[in-house]
Order: C-alpha cells, then structure tokens, then sequence
C-alpha cells in the first residue's frame, strides 16, 4: 500500500482522539470517517453557547484599564477562538479564553459530569495543545480547565512538562502512524465502544473475532450496534410529483397538494422512481446532510446517484484498485460469493419447497462444493449456471398461492422484459436489492465499480453486485414468496403488456415496495456474530468488513449463510 502524507495541520480534537482510541483517531483524521450517536449529538448541544460568538486570534497585552481597576481585575472572555501553529503543526478552536493581560486560561467543556477519578488523559490532551497553542501566540499559559455541564464543575487542570511531554510524543506517533497507511487494531473488550459514535464504522467486537478461528457456536459478540437503524430509506414513486424543502422536512407535493411530509434527518437515502422532480434546495440540502438520491426508472431499473463527493478513505480504495488487478485474489473472492450464493438458495430451497425432488438439494450442495474448488472464473459462471438453472427449475415448488396459480405459474427465469408476474417482481426485487447494497458499498468508502466476481464494466455496480449475490435468495426472493403465498398480490395488481412483458402496477408496486422494506427492517440472527439484527443492518456490516478484509485486518472474508 502506498503510503499517503496526511495534512500538515492536525485539529487538536482528532489528537484527543487518538489518545482515547488509536483506531478511532486515524478513522476519522485519515480515513475521514465519521457518525453522530447521542453522545456526539448532546455534546454539541452542550457547545452551542460557547459557539455563539467566534472570536479572531486576539494578541496579548499588558495594558490594564486605568478607569476601572475593579473590572480590569476580571478576565476577558472570548469564545470560539481560533488558534493555529505552524511550527506544531496543529490547529484548535477554543472553547473559552479568558484572557487577563498577556495571561491566558483556555476552558474546554464537556457535557458529561465529572470524573471521579479526575479527567480523563485526552481531556488533558486537548487543553494541553490549546495551551501550547496559546503559548505560540504570545501568550503566558500555565493552566486550563475543563468545565463539566453535566455536574455544572470547573476542574482546574496545571499545564505541567509531564503533561506538555506526553501530548507532544502523541502527536508524533499519531503522525507516523497516519503516514504509515496502517489502520490500529479496535480495542478488545473495551466498555469506551460502548459509547463511540464509530462503533457501527470500526467493528471492533466483529474484527477481534474475524482474526481468530471462527463459526463455532461459542464464539459471540457484543452487539454494540443498534438492531435496526435509526433512519430509513423514502421512496418516491407517484409520478408527476415534487419533492421540495420546508425548514427540516422534505415535502412531497403535486398540483400543488401536498402528499407526504418526512423529516430530514429520519432518511437513510432518497428513492426517485420514474418522473419525480427534486428542487435545487432539497437537493442541497441532502447532499449537505449526505443523504444520497438514487434515480430509478418505473419499473425498477438503475439510473444513477447523487452523492455529496466521494469518500475522504483513500487507503480503502488503494487497496481495491490494488487487489482487483490480482486475479488469485479475484478467483477467491469469486469462490465465495457463488459458494455464498448456492448455499442460500439450497437452505431456501429446504425450508420451503414442498415436494422437492430428491436430487436437487444434493445438486446444490454438489455445487458449493465445486465452486469452491473452481480454478478459473469462467469454470464458476458455469457453475454458477449450473445452480441457478435447478433452483429456479424447482421454484415453484416454493409457491403455495391456489388461488391465483396460473397468474403465478412459473417455469424458468426471464427478464428484459419479464413475461410473467412472478419474474416480474424478481426483476423488481433484484433492482431493490441492488440498491441497498450501493448505498452500503458508497458508505464504507469502496467503490462499487470495482468488483471481484463481476469484473469492472461500463456503468455497472460490479461490487455492489458482488455482496448482492448472497442475499439474492435470502431478502430479494423471499419477498416474492411472501407476496406470493400470502395473497398480497392479485391479478389487478399486474399490467400485461403482451409482446412488451409484464410489469407492476402503481397500487401493486406500492405493497411490493412495503414488503421489501418490511425484508429489510426484519431481525435475523447473524450467523457468526451471535446477535439479533436486521438485514439493512447486515449489509451494512458485510460492506464494512469487506473493506477491512482487503486492508488485511483479518486473513478469511466470512460468508453470509443462515442455516
């Protein structure tokens, strides 16, 4: 790996922390990561006086006022101070001064209460670099504070050689191990995850437990991460509609009615399918706040996104540029997407279909097997083919729907255009699908063109496509049978357009749509981590740990199968 100089002005808040955490400081001052929890949320309520007024770097003086000694006596307070070192390479604002003449006491606040044990060594870090800083200027410091809103407590904190030592030789390891190009390892059993805003981002319970022999039944992991998201994803599908801004809300508007109201920060990312327009300020806004807005056609298909720029992980990306001209490394990971993908097919194949012939179920474990021995990447399409022809061939065996068995009779897989309901709404399903695992693949700071299985071709998601396959079965086809098999869906639910195929119709892609949602905001036992969790949830933390897997912070990529 290429290694990449870092900026040369490092904020003294990625120094603090790095001394809380290494791992947590080099993602987000390298790798430009970052997520609000409410921790981060109610600290920065707790700044939002002292941010009031930001003052300029204000030189010191000794001149005292001669009409008012008894205020001259008192501190001058400036708030939001911006002060920067070239020669410490560091930058920080502060968040009180008080000033007495030439005498500075920089005041950091914090919102939780006081230690009892006293301040914590990044706290210390942090007004040790203001203090510096302050000093650069011109200042004498020989002091700070830290001021606790949560017990409404002033610590005074002496600027010693012990402290000013410690925070310099940080700088420097924090310094060479950025330009390092090396991620730290997460922390091992640490209750400071359980109150990080990068816990979900890290994986530290997830990594330690990869680098280890792993899939026993004893091995379990914190869930540290929350079982479904806060945030969903909006989609927009009445066409001739406008989506517009409002204060904090995203208003769906046609004719001048106005349909819906969301708020802006309950949104995962933005959905658009077919003619739905976006004005130039919520446009704004959502790439402001980075929520994606992803064009679909009316019928599912991809158009494009629109994102707020690219991800700050360049390290990630250098290693996927890197891995993906390997074809060993290609073939490997190749053998375990169709493996992945065949397994799950056959489990549900096993728990569903009624009247399964005896020898599909061999079939397909013969299959995985032989995928994972395959030598070339074409050997695998073949294999892949092989596998994909006796599961649809027994698919229907899966359709318990009487009722409507000729709409829903189905023979083998079609598409461009589908001929029939249900191939209709796989193509539907798979589109969806396709989407969800973008998102996931944008978010970690991959690039979702560059796959291992799909090889890079003009305009296609080939990574995005990569991580799809094993979910194919287990969220995209089970949504179809559900449908299916629970009556949801009926022959005025489909517009057959003879010679042109068959597609949904606008009250029938509505309950499709909520179906698919229902999928994915549905809990799961994750297999190897050992803790209940959606599925929006899972590829998020497949797409995360697929980066860390080609960074080399774990020798296997683990395979997503449900038993």
């Amino acid at each position: 790996m290429v290694a990449i100089d870092p900026p040369q002005l490092m904020p003294a808040r990625m120094l603090t922390q790095f001394v809380f955490c290494n791992r947590l400081g080099y993602l987000e001052w390298v790798q430009g990561e970052f997520a609000h929890n409410y921790y981060t949320i109610s600290g920065k309520l707790a700044h939002l006086r002292v941010d009031e007024k930001e003052s300029a770097y204000e030189p010191p003086s000794d001149e005292e006022n001669p009409d008012d000694q008894e205020d001259s006596k008192k501190p001058k307070i400036i708030r939001s101070m911006s002060l920067t070192s070239e020669t410490l390479g560091l930058t920080a604002k502060l968040d009180v001064c008080e000033l007495s003449g030439n005498i500075a006491v920089p005041v950091e606040y914090r919102r939780a209460r006081a230690p009892k044990r006293g301040p914590f060594l990044s706290d210390k870090v942090q007004v040790c670099v203001q203090a510096l800083l302050l000093r650069e200027a011109g200042y004498q410091c020989t002091e700070g504070a830290l001021y606790y809103v949560g017990s409404k407590k002033r610590v005074p904190l002496p600027v010693e050689r012990e402290l000013i030592d410690t925070t310099l030789e940080a700088l420097k390891r924090f310094r060479g191990m950025a330009k390092s190009g090396i991620c730290p390892p997460p922390l091992e059993d640490e209750s400071r995850c359980e109150f990080c805003s990068l816990v979900g981002l890290c994986l530290p319970d997830e990594v330690n437990m990869l680098k280890t022999p792993w899939g026993t039944d004893e091995t379990t992991s914190r869930r540290l991460l929350p079982v479904r998201p806060d945030v969903v994803p909006l989609c927009i599908q009445e066409q001739g509609s406008k989506l517009t801004l409002r204060g904090d809300e995203l208003i769906v508007q046609k004719d001048r009615y106005t349909l819906a109201r969301f708020r802006i920060l309950e949104m995962a990312h933005i959905v658009l399918m077919g003619n739905v327009q976006v004005s130039a300020q919520a446009e704004k806004r959502l790439m402001r706040e980075n929520i994606p807005i992803i064009r679909l056609s009316t019928g599912g298909w991809f158009y494009g996104i629109t994102l707020s720029g690219l991800h700050n992980n360049i390290d990630i990306r250098q290693a996927q540029f890197r891995l993906q001209s390997d074809p060993g490394f290609c073939l490997t990971m190749a053998r375990r997407t169709v493996s992945e993908k065949i397994r799950n097919c056959r489990t549900l194949l096993r728990r569903n279909a009624l009247n399964l012939s005896q020898d599909v179920l061999p079939s397909l474990k013969e299959s995985y097997i032989q995928a994972e021995a395959a030598d070339s990447l074409p050997s695998l399409l073949g294999i892949e083919g092989m596998a994909a022809k006796i599961y649809f061939g027994s698919f229907s065996k899966m359709i318990k729907s009487e009722p409507w068995s000729d709409l829903f009779s189905f023979t083998t897989r079609n598409r461009r255009p589908p001929k029939d309901p249900v191939n209709a709404m796989l193509s539907l399903a798979y589109s969806m699908l396709t989407k969800e695992c973008l998102v996931a693949v944008l978010s970690s700071g991959l690039d979702p063109h560059f796959g291992y299985y799909h090889q890079p071709r003009y305009a296609r998601p080939a990574l995005a496509l990569d991580i799809m396959e094993g979910f194919r079965p287990l969220v995209a086809d089970s949504v179809v049978l559900r449908l299916i098999n629970n009556g949801q869906l009926q022959p005025q639910h489909f517009i057959i357009h003879g010679e042109q195929g068959v597609s949904l119709s606008d009250k029938g892609r509505k309950l499709f749509l909520t179906a698919f949602e229902n999928r994915m905001q549905e809990t799961i036992r994750h297999p190897i981590f050992a803790y209940t969790i959606s599925y929006r949830s899972v590829l998020a933390i497949q797409a995360r740990l697929y980066g860390f897997y080609l960074m080399g912070q774990f020798e296997e990529f683990p395979m997503f199968c449900t038993r």
